[in-house]
């Protein structure tokens, strides 16, 4: 088990928002918008994670991101910072469910989890140069051993309502601008059941500029992100590499300026996942 490292003396608030940010950046890096397209519309997004399970490269997501993303013939990537356009085609992907249920009529409940093969290789030597992929199969777990609630939560993905329409440009033609998303959250609890668990995080609603609906942030990351210092010296103090736990898919009602984020957690992640792909071999 991970030991808990008393917080140094001198340690401020302000340090630890520093550190907080150069995670959250890292963390952007793992992550990607699909823009599912809309007739009459702008297109949709909806969110992912690119990662490597079973020697696989994929984007794991909710389960009702990645069919409806994937019944189109073609979809939107976002994978850099600056304005560009990657239209991909769905006959280059192949969808691996690892829990759903059908005509679920209690969607909190889950399981809604799905990864998604690239299977163009010139698409994923291009995704490599700009992006990262958490390998599941050798990242470190012991830090879930340690107590949840007191370890430091981010969500990630990318809010419907933050999308903007930046006008028509006279060669792209329209521009839209989507938001990928990473925000503090705190822990609320953690269940398992039938094979799968569940993460739940506590997020603010409409406040510190934090969305107040939770729409497209369905398939982004829940990310632990793990403190370490030396000693008393508050100057050493630092982030390690941020850690996937959980898949979200269900957002729940407000209350109290507040919202609920379910998600397949970092068991469904870490055995569920790759159970599945070294039994289909797909």
């Amino acid at each position: 088990m991970k030991e808990e490292i008393p917080q140094p003396k001198g340690v401020t608030h302000e340090i630890i928002k520093e550190q907080k940010h150069r995670a959250a950046i890292e963390i952007g890096h793992y992550t990607t918008i699909f823009v599912i397209p809309i007739k009459g519309a702008k297109g949709i997004p909806v969110s992912g994670v690119f990662v490597n399970a079973c020697g696989y490269f994929g984007i794991l997501t909710a389960y009702h991101v990645a069919k409806p993303v994937l019944e189109n013939p073609t979809f939107g990537l976002c994978i850099a910072e600056t304005v560009h356009e990657k239209w991909v085609e769905s006959k280059h992907f192949q969808h691996v469910p690892i829990g759903y249920v059908h005509n679920n009529s209690n969607e909190e409940n889950g399981p809604d989890l799905s990864f998604i093969i690239i299977r163009d290789q010139n698409l994923l030597a291009t995704l490599q140069s700009l992006k990262s992929f958490c390998y599941l199969d050798t990242k470190d777990l012991e830090y879930f051993e340690s107590p949840l609630h007191r370890m430091t939560w981010a969500i990630t993905g990318s809010p419907v309502e933050a999308s903007q329409f930046l006008g028509v440009h006279p060669v792209d033609g329209p521009l839209m601008r989507y938001q990928n998303f990473v925000g503090d959250a705190d822990f609320h609890s953690r269940t398992e059941r039938d094979g799968f668990d569940y993460l739940k995080l506590r997020v603010p609603c409409g406040e510190h500029n934090f969305p107040s609906n939770f729409q497209g942030v369905s398939g982004g990351g829940m990310w632990l992100i793990p403190f370490t210092a030396e000693s008393d010296d508050v100057n050493t103090i630092r982030y390690e590499t941020p850690i996937l736990a959980g898949i979200n898919f269900y957002q729940s009602a407000v209350m109290d300026n507040e919202r609920i984020i379910t998600g397949n957690g970092y068991e469904s992640i870490y055995q569920r996942v790759r159970q599945t792909l070294r039994d289909s071999k797909p």
